[in-house]
């Protein structure tokens, strides 16, 4: 995707450091049983995040994304009930915190300041 363009995929993982640095508080609020928290939104919010791990590629990433994104749209949907959905949330949720910890690391950034 960045034909050899280091500098410019260095900027997208500081990109993705800075989109999920925070986490995923779609995904979070749902995993709470907060008001507002759906599963619409959270899936809503793996499928953006899904895309850009491709960019980048986090191919494993991308395809627990594009999992989830399965289980909350479509036909299969309605067979997939919110306890089933939960766990895989959960591990995409801790694997973008690993990976952000991880590229921030590499990146030498501390904490959102440093972008």
């Amino acid at each position: 995707l960045f034909a050899g363009q280091r500098a410019l995929y260095m900027q997208a993982l500081g990109y993705f450091v800075d989109l999920y640095g925070d986490g995923l508080a779609a995904v979070d609020k749902f995993l709470a049983g907060a008001p507002g928290g759906t599963r619409e939104a959270a899936g809503r919010e793996i499928h953006s995040m899904g895309g850009a791990a491709a960019a980048l590629g986090a191919i494993e990433l991308e395809n627990a994304a594009h999992r989830i994104d399965k289980m909350v749209r479509g036909e299969r949907a309605r067979l997939v009930d919110d306890e089933q959905l939960r766990p895989e949330l959960q591990a995409v949720r801790d694997a973008v915190a690993d990976l952000v910890a991880r590229l921030s690391e590499a990146l030498g950034r501390r904490g959102k300041a440093a972008t």
